[in-house]
């Protein structure tokens, strides 16, 4: 996907359309990242090495892990600090600026 814009001299949108939806859009990839527990700047290791129980018990102490479910919940937290949260991108494709095609 590409799209082609206008910028200023410090690269910066000329449209303020166009630079309200990225900040906007960049709003909500934060809050996402927020209520989701993840931390960009930590890097993908941070996220990779955390464990998901499969099932815990109170009285006998017991937690059990499945390395299947694990794996899948580590990916998709590594998955989400690599691409747009759907909120962020439907912000970006509504204001043009997310397209196959390109436009000048």
């Amino acid at each position: 996907m590409l799209v082609v814009y206008a910028v200023d001299s410090d690269g910066m949108p000329r449209h303020a359309d166009r630079a309200a939806a990225f900040k906007e859009a960049t709003c909500e990839q934060a809050a996402f990242w927020a209520a989701n527990g993840l931390d960009p700047s930590a890097g993908e290791l941070v996220e990779v090495g955390k464990r998901v129980a499969s099932s815990k018990s109170i009285k006998g102490a017991t937690v059990s892990y499945d390395a299947a479910d694990a794996a899948s919940a580590k990916q998709a937290r590594v998955n989400a600090l690599r691409v747009l949260c759907t909120s962020a991108f439907q912000i970006l494709r509504n204001a043009g600026l997310i397209s196959a095609v390109v436009n000048r």
